[in-house]
């Protein structure tokens, strides 16, 4: 008996379990964003369980004059297909987390 398998996906999501706030993040790099899954729970409409934390649909060119974004709000940001290495802060009073990320540009 043939065990069938599943077709190569041609973007690859990355996720991440954030240990600030508990909530899971997860890289689209096809639409250039990071998004939050709002609940773990039952859900009616899946669509409607998300929320955009970085990126504008935009994608951002290495070496951009004005940093595609940097320092400004995280999802007028423009990315550059955000992927791994994660990493999450928040300071004493600060009601925001700040989510930081690499990329590496392959030739």
């Amino acid at each position: 008996m043939a065990v069938s398998s599943v077709p190569d996906v041609h973007y690859k999501y990355y996720m991440v379990v954030s240990p600030l706030d508990g909530r899971l993040y997860v890289t689209d790099q096809q639409n250039l964003r990071i998004i939050r899954v709002k609940t773990m729970g039952a859900v009616r409409e899946l669509t409607q369980n998300f929320e955009v934390v970085a990126g504008n649909g935009q994608q951002c060119v290495p070496g951009d004059p004005d940093q595609c974004g940097d320092g400004a709000a995280a999802t007028g940001a423009r990315l550059f297909y955000p992927k791994g290495n994660w990493t999450f802060s928040s300071f004493e009073g600060e009601k925001t987390t700040r989510i930081t990320f690499r990329f590496q540009l392959v030739a």
